[in-house]
């Protein structure tokens, strides 16, 4: 990154901010948040900064990750520093993260499951990979955080597991609240009520309050040296697990009044099979429902 910086101030997590200002005097603005740096610079000085990662925007971490040290950041990007304010650029820190590259940051995102389909998941895991072990993270006041083994067919209590699929596969982490938390849905009792005035006909959104079908995000992440050939295939494998057993669904933008197909980008999405069956079953069903500006109408999407 060819960038060059009087002084620069800033630091923290969850995000981690710095500030700065170019020779010239035009504003540097730098975040890292959710595995993602981004870097942008005022077009001239006296001018704000517009946050749109304009200059750099990359990917550097894990999905959940947010701290970037001062160290890190000038390692990582080269960016030129004149005066750290305040800092002090020690050598590198045990705790910190690899985000050279040395490491890869594997992740799946984005997937909707519900209980009985998270629990088909593990089902799937356990018959494929014969060596395959779970485990549940409890944590426990005064005593932290400890592993429980799961048996196979077993329903773990807890919202987050580790997984080994065999010998050479590398730690995953899978994270599920409705193994543990038994929320009633989304959105608010009032969204279908209000929606279906504003439809003129009565229309429903799947794992809203008071629908059939509970689901919530599955994620699942690992890391490995990126060298590491044989990890690589043990997460290609599970990939291939995951695409399985949810597909990747498309869903069309629809006049909610109407109900007809209407202009507009679909959304696709790795959804349980039991989401789609329950959109499927009636046209007043929706897996989506939004509005793309404050004085548009209402799109539904199924």
């Amino acid at each position: 990154m060819d960038l060059h910086v009087t002084s620069l101030r800033g630091g923290g997590a969850c995000p981690s901010q710095y500030w700065g200002q170019t020779h010239d005097g035009r504003e540097v603005y730098i975040r890292y948040r959710g595995g993602f740096l981004s870097v942008d610079v005022a077009e001239e000085p006296g001018e704000e900064v517009l946050y749109d990662g304009g200059f750099l925007d990359i990917e550097l971490g894990p999905p959940l990750d947010g701290e970037l040290s001062v160290r890190q950041l000038i390692a990582l990007t080269g960016l030129k520093v004149d005066e750290l304010d305040g800092f002090q650029v020690s050598a590198e820190r045990e705790a910190e993260r690899d985000l050279s590259g040395a490491t890869t940051f594997w992740s799946a995102i984005g997937i909707s499951a519900t209980n009985e389909g998270a629990e088909q998941f593990l089902s799937v895991l356990w018959r494929e990979f014969p060596d395959c072990q779970l485990f549940e993270n409890i944590w426990s006041q005064p005593r932290g955080r400890k592993k429980r083994p799961l048996w196979p067919g077993e329903t773990p209590k807890e919202a987050i597991l580790e997984i080994m699929l065999g010998a050479g596969c590398p730690k995953i982490s899978l994270h599920y609240s409705r193994f543990k938390y038994d929320f009633p849905g989304y959105g608010s009792p009032e969204d279908n009520s209000r929606f279906s005035q504003e439809a003129r006909r009565e229309v429903e959104t799947v794992g809203s309050i008071g629908c059939e079908v509970k689901y919530d995000s599955l994620r699942i992440s690992s890391e490995f040296r990126t060298d590491d050939t044989l990890a690589r295939t043990w997460l290609e494998r599970l990939d291939q697990k995951l695409d399985a057993c949810f597909p990747e669904i498309e869903y069309s933008p629809h006049d909610l009044a109407t109900g007809e197909i209407t202009a507009g980008e679909a959304i696709k999405t790795q959804d349980d099979p039991e989401i789609t069956k329950w959109v499927q079953v009636a046209s007043n069903r929706f897996r989506y429902i939004r509005r793309a500006a404050r004085d548009l109408p209402l799109i539904g999407y199924r």
